[in-house]
C-alpha cells in the first residue's frame, strides 16, 4: 500500500474553471446547455459547480494540528530472542476525544544479523461515560507517514498493518541514524487516515528538551546493551 496522499484530482478542477471563466465546455452537451441559458443562470450554474468542487477539495486535503499536550517515554517491547528499544510519543488534543501513540521502535535479531528500525503509529478516542472517562476504543488507520525538516518516510520504509495500527519500518542503516536524532530532537510530523475516510490528519510535534530528555537517556542506554547482544553474535 502506497503512502500517497489522497488530493484533489487537478485536472478535473481545470477543466471546471476553464469551463466556467469563458462561459464555454470543451463537452458538446454542455456546450449545448450553455448557449440555451442565459447570461446570469451561466454564472449562477458556475459558481454552483466551483463551490462543489471546492468543498471536495477540503475534505480531501492534509489537515495538521499542534496537539495540546505531547508526553515522550521508553518502553522495553522485547520478546525471546529478539531484544527491542522504544522511544514513543503520545499524543493527546483534549478537549478532542482522539488521542496518537507514534512509537520509534529498534528490534534486533541476532541470529540472523540484522536491525530494524520502524515508526508504529496507533490511534484511538477517549469513551466516556455520564461525564467521565470510562476507556478508550482503538481506531484502524490505513495509512501514516512520518516526516520531519531533513527525512520523509514516503518512499523510504515500507509500510505494514498491525493490529489496526500501521507501522513503517526498514532494514536501511543509513536510516537508523536520522530517525534516531529526529525523534529524540522532539521535532516531527506524523499524519495518518483514518479507514473508511479521505481526510488525512496530522499532529506537528514540536517538544522541549527537557520533555525528552529522560526518555532519550533511557533509549539510548537501552541501544547500547542491544548493540553489545549483536556484536557478540
Amino acid at each position: 500500500m502506497t503512502t500517497a496522499h489522497h488530493g484533489p484530482d487537478h485536472s478535473t478542477g481545470w477543466r471546471v474553471t476553464k469551463a466556467c471563466r469563458p462561459l464555454r465546455s470543451p463537452a458538446g452537451a454542455l456546450r449545448g446547455l450553455v448557449r440555451s441559458l442565459g447570461t446570469a443562470s451561466v454564472r449562477l450554474a458556475c459558481a454552483a459547480v466551483l463551490a462543489a468542487t471546492a468543498l471536495s477539495v477540503q475534505v480531501s486535503v492534509a489537515e495538521d494540528l499542534v496537539p495540546k499536550e505531547t508526553r515522550f517515554g521508553f518502553e522495553d517491547n522485547s520478546s525471546p530472542g529478539v531484544p527491542n528499544c522504544t522511544l514513543a510519543a503520545y499524543i493527546s488534543n483534549f478537549p478532542a476525544p482522539e488521542f496518537v501513540n507514534v512509537r520509534f521502535r529498534v528490534d534486533a535479531y541476532p541470529q540472523k544479523n540484522v536491525m530494524f528500525f520502524s515508526i508504529a503509529t496507533d490511534v484511538g478516542e477517549q469513551l466516556y461515560k455520564g461525564g467521565m472517562p470510562s476507556g478508550n476504543r482503538k481506531v484502524a488507520i490505513d495509512q501514516a507517514e512520518f516526516s520531519a525538516a531533513d527525512f520523509d518516510s514516503l518512499g523510504r520504509m515500507h509500510t505494514t498493518f498491525d493490529d489496526a495500527g500501521v507501522q513503517l519500518s526498514t532494514n536501511d542503516a543509513e536510516v537508523f541514524p536520522i530517525l534516531a536524532l529526529t525523534f529524540q530532537n522532539g521535532h516531527f510530523t506524523i499524519r495518518f487516515r483514518r479507514q473508511g475516510t479521505d481526510m488525512i490528519r496530522g499532529y506537528a510535534i514540536s517538544a522541549s528538551p527537557s520533555v525528552v530528555a529522560i526518555p532519550s537517556g533511557q533509549f539510548r542506554d537501552c541501544m547500547t546493551a542491544m548493540l553489545a547482544v549483536v556484536k557478540a553474535r
